[in-house]
């Protein structure tokens, strides 16, 4: 299956960083990296980022301007959620049981990655989602 990476966050650091461990990861993954939601949601309803596979989206929950919460309504609300196109990995710092019980409640989202990213966290999301797919 062919497999792309959206990551969302606002920091240009850890942006860059995510990408450069998604391609540790696999080398040929397409990664698009974007500093504000709003941006990435506009890309991913002109369907200019992806043209077959799975996207896998990386989004921070919080963002200036339009935070993860607010993306993931938006993508919901403009029928972007397409199990067989894409997947919400929330990548977050946060323990706050509220936000991760809040995050349950989202059908986008298939899961919750602790930071820091890792190469291996990387190859257990691909995993978990493309058997989940198959």
């Amino acid at each position: 299956m062919k497999i792309s990476f959206v990551v969302i966050d606002e920091s240009e650091l850890d942006c860059f960083i995510a990408g450069r461990i998604i391609h540790k990861y696999d080398c040929e993954t397409p990664v698009y990296l974007f500093n504000d939601a709003q941006s990435a949601l506009n890309d991913l309803c002109t369907n200019s980022l992806t043209a077959v596979g799975l996207t896998i989206i990386l989004l921070d929950l919080q963002m200036p301007l339009m935070d993860g919460y607010e993306f993931i309504r938006e993508f919901e609300a403009k029928g972007l959620h397409v199990p067989d196109k894409y997947h919400i990995a929330v990548l977050s710092a946060t323990v706050d049981p509220r936000d991760l019980n809040r995050l349950q409640c989202l059908v986008s989202v298939k899961t919750v990655i602790q930071k820091p990213l890792s190469p291996d966290k990387i190859r257990m999301l691909v995993q978990q989602l493309t058997i989940g797919s198959s």
